[in-house]
């Protein structure tokens, strides 16, 4: 280390002062550089220039593409950012097979907006760029030799994803009229010249919309003609229910049905007719119900995208007088929790062939689903937050627009819960006798020693339907105060877990011995 006084004819303010300056200058030339794992671009405007990067960054494992970069390394920000996602996954997504998803943000370095692109390991290697793959060597891109491309066909993790089977038995084809109104949505802006000219087989190729040559199932669901003979389960059941639980009648009762596009325009009709028709009192009403609407489709958009179709249930939207509930086929707990994976590994919609179409056509923003969203705009609004069920079978979310407890109903059930707690006092014999008959309650007393959330619960003792275990098993264990809620005042938490109380446990002994 050099000493000050090998200096003394340069002040030790100066000294500091042009260390400073060096320092915050070197930082910002060296932020960003091109490297084996660092690609940076002027604006996203030039993406054609860096597909190249792109595909040799997913064969080769990780790499960030930095959007708003001059050629020294510094930030200058992009122009018009927020449509810049937009462009960037269009390129990706018409150019690059299979799909690729990059975790993609607007960041601020300085005051300037900068667009990066983080390509990280990903399942599906090798990627290849309009039928040439690539990979990474130091701040270059090299075509792969045909024995690398068969070492990666060798290791590529094979993960069977259902929009991209093929299905024989079916017997239609593509309604010509349906894809060319699909094609007019999709904004290519100038990602393809005017003079570049595709017959509809490449077209479809692109989209992703073959497998094997042959049409797969995305191309059937989006596009089919009379998908419901050979894929019964891809429709929505809408009903409207006059009162707050299943135990309402159900007043108007509507299955929809089509291609994926033809179901979501259906079901939003339904949807809006039947808010339409519900009254609450207050004068902000109107735009709440307003702001319920949006989100419910945008809810339902998803659920049509990111839905399990190898399961043989429709979707259900069903609007009771204070709240709507979705029911989604299959567990996508881990999407609609907001699921991040390691830092190294892609994060892939169930559905990536669905997630791809419906973002081109501008009908999905994100190919992944969120609840934060959501929260935020009813928190804004001042609506309960989102509530999430999950099961192994289907995923359940409730849209509330009034809170499903008040003060009185909470103190009614504290009474109701203590004149139980006197009826069942030494679990007198009438009362120990009926649960006797039941074979779930000792199983579900004794499981339930640590807090167990109702779907634990239910795969525990083996009982699927949702309704018939909360009706017929867990209240009235509830009401005999043997079982008890973690979080009472919300009874619909999505964290809401069950717990034996010290009554139970007598009671359980009482059983067994």
């Amino acid at each position: 280390m050099i000493s000050q006084n090998e200096y003394p004819f340069l002040p030790v303010s100066k000294l500091n002062q042009d260390l400073s300056n060096f320092n915050e200058w070197a930082s910002e030339v060296v932020r960003f550089r091109d490297s084996e794992t660092v690609k940076i671009a002027r604006s996203v405007d030039r993406v054609q220039q860096v597909l190249e990067d792109i595909c040799a960054f997913a064969n080769s494992g990780k790499g960030a593409l930095y959007f708003g970069v001059d050629d020294d390394g510094l930030a200058i920000g992009d122009t018009v950012y927020n449509k810049k996602p937009k462009k960037l996954m269009t390129a990706i997504f018409l150019h690059i097979s299979p799909p690729l998803f990059p975790r993609i943000q607007i960041k601020d370095f300085d005051g300037r907006k900068v667009v990066c692109a983080d390509i990280i390991q990903t399942p599906d290697k090798p990627y290849f760029l309009d039928g040439k793959y690539f990979k990474r060597m130091g701040a270059t891109n090299l075509s792969l030799f045909p024995h690398e491309i068969k070492i990666f066909m060798h290791a590529r993790k094979t993960v069977e994803r259902y929009d991209s089977t093929v299905i024989i038995t079916y017997p239609g084809g593509i309604n010509q009229e349906r894809f060319d109104w699909y094609l007019s949505k999709v904004d290519f802006g100038d990602l393809y010249s005017s003079e570049t000219q595709f017959d509809e087989h490449e077209i479809m190729q692109k989209l992703g919309l073959l497998s094997q040559n042959k049409i797969n199932t995305a191309a059937i669901l989006c596009f089919g003609i009379g998908i419901q003979e050979t894929l019964p389960q891809a429709s929505i059941i809408c009903q409207r229910v006059n009162g707050t639980d299943e135990t309402g009648n159900v007043i108007r009762n509507e299955k929809i049905t089509g291609d994926l596009f033809n179901q979501c325009e259906s079901t939003q009709q339904f949807l809006t007719q039947n808010m339409t028709q519900t009254s609450r009192p207050g004068e902000d009403w109107g735009e709440k119900r307003q702001v319920i609407t949006m989100l419910a489709t945008e809810m339902l958009l998803e659920a049509v995208v990111h839905r399990d179709y190898s399961m043989k249930d429709p979707i259900a939207l069903l609007i009771f007088n204070d709240h709507i509930e979705i029911i989604i086929p299959g567990g996508l707990t881990k999407w609609y929790s907001n699921h991040t994976s390691s830092q190294e590994e892609a994060v892939i919609p169930p559905n990536p062939l669905l997630a791809k179409l419906f973002y081109l056509s501008g009908h999905l923003t994100n190919w992944l689903p969120s609840l934060a969203h959501y929260d935020e705009i009813l928190d804004e609004y001042s609506l309960p937050p989102l509530e999430l069920f999950s099961h192994l079978e289907y995923t359940a979310i409730l849209l509330r627009w009034e809170r499903e407890r008040t003060g009185t109903a909470i103190s009614r059930q504290e009474e109701e819960a203590q004149v139980y707690a006197v009826s069942t006092e030494d679990t007198s014999s009438q009362n120990t006798g009926r649960y006797q008959r039941d074979s779930y309650t000792p199983a579900i007393l004794q499981f339930c020693r640590t807090a167990k959330s109702r779907g634990e619960i239910q795969d525990h003792i083996g009982i699927k339907d949702r309704k018939h275990f909360r009706q017929s098993i867990l209240q009235p264990i509830l009401k005999q105060n043997l079982l008890a809620m973690t979080i009472p005042s919300k009874p619909n938490s999505p964290r809401q877990q069950y717990k034996t109380t010290a009554r139970g446990e007598q009671w359980f002994r009482n059983i067994t011995s």
